[in-house]
């Protein structure tokens, strides 16, 4: 009996490694094939983590976890915790995780919901639940890139960050049914960290390990994606689709390819689709926030392929019903291209993060027992 318990216990187990084992010697045929194409789309993505990823989000990396430290989340509750509270289920703390991940875009709102639980103020059913809603695009992607860049109407990109977030709390209201009451979560009693010089370093170091992660999945999604409109290039698949396979791997590249299409309810469609699954590249950023804490990602992957759906119907609608006068960019794929001043800010920005890199890792050198 204990044998079969154990060879039960086992089956999923295998079954995932498997399944990842297939992804894997697929990903890896497809780029030793296009080894080439692979390479210079690698060089994009690291001009665009460079130029975009982490100039826009490291310092809300370090923010957030000083807001954290210093009991952010107990004195924004005592303004709107209540609200929070009864529409979401969720602690006062964690209305700082929603609050961060919904003004700082992803994965600044994971981020904070880990930190949160790492430290005992939230417990582990309510970090489940947090981050199937307190992450969504910035607006400075979805109103400056998306609405003005690709569309060339800013109220189109305004509307794209209003339905994500409409989507993303709907979701949350949702799951506050399914969940436990508040007052069934264990109460924990966390003393306030006293803001000093090492809160800072410590605040670096946190947010350099999980800027390496992000721009990692940025750098490995990117190389799969250019790969793999090389390969379905000549499969003459439609345009639709092949914007709809982008946006599963990554939102940046997805957004660019439906604007381009020439239906434009079905190019919002498409769009609205892309922003609020994410992509798998945002996906397994939330991956290396939360592993080996023992948090599932199922409710994770089901919330966010409904604020997809949900997401693709409202834009359609929007583009339907109120016929904006959006205007694509038939050359939408060279917003990516860095100018020559991009690429000096970049390289300032970089300079910034190896100095980061370079004493969080000095100071971890000095403390070591």
């Amino acid at each position: 009996m204990t044998d079969q318990a154990k060879t039960g216990a086992r089956k999923p187990r295998n079954g995932g490694a498997v399944f990842f084992c297939i992804v894997s010697l697929f990903f890896l045929i497809l780029i030793v094939k296009n080894s080439q194409i692979a390479i210079s789309y690698m060089k994009r993505g690291l001009r665009l983590c460079a130029a975009t990823v982490i100039p826009s989000l490291f310092p809300f990396m370090v923010l957030s976890e000083i807001l954290t430290a210093s009991g952010f989340g107990e004195r924004i509750s005592r303004r709107i915790g209540g609200p929070l509270r009864f529409l979401l289920g969720i602690s006062p703390a964690g209305a700082s995780a929603l609050l961060l991940g919904v003004f700082c875009g992803f994965p600044i709102g994971t981020k904070t919901a880990v930190t949160l639980y790492d430290r005992g103020e939230i417990s582990k059913s309510e970090v489940e639940r947090l981050i199937t809603f307190c992450n969504v695009p910035s607006t400075g992607f979805l109103v400056g890139a998306v609405g003005v860049s690709l569309y060339g109407n800013k109220n189109f990109g305004i509307f794209l960050f209003l339905s994500a977030l409409f989507s993303s709390l709907i979701t949350g209201v949702f799951l506050r049914f399914r969940s436990l009451p508040l007052s069934h979560l264990p109460q924990r009693h966390v003393k306030r960290m006293s803001l000093r010089l090492s809160c800072f370093s410590d605040a670096i170091a946190s947010a350099t390990s999980s800027i390496l992660s992000v721009c990692a999945c940025v750098v490995f999604f990117t190389a799969v994606i250019g790969c793999l409109s090389h390969t379905l290039s000549a499969l003459h698949l439609p345009a639709f689709g092949d914007a709809l396979l982008f946006g599963i791997f990554e939102i940046s590249s997805g957004t660019v390819a439906s604007s381009a299409l020439s239906s434009l309810s079905v190019s919002a469609a498409i769009t609205g689709f892309c922003i609020g699954w994410s992509g798998l590249s945002v996906h397994f950023q939330i991956l290396s926030l939360v592993r080996d804490r023992g948090i599932s990602l199922r409710p994770y992957f089901i919330a966010k392929l409904s604020q997809g759906c949900l997401c693709a119907f409202l834009s359609w609608g929007y583009v339907v019903l109120i016929k904006p006068p959006l205007s694509p960019s038939m050359q939408a794929t060279e917003t990516i291209l860095l100018t020559d001043t991009q690429i000096r800010h970049a390289t300032v920005w970089c300079v910034l993060f190896l100095i980061a890199l370079l004493v969080s890792r000095k100071r971890a050198l000095f403390t070591a027992p």
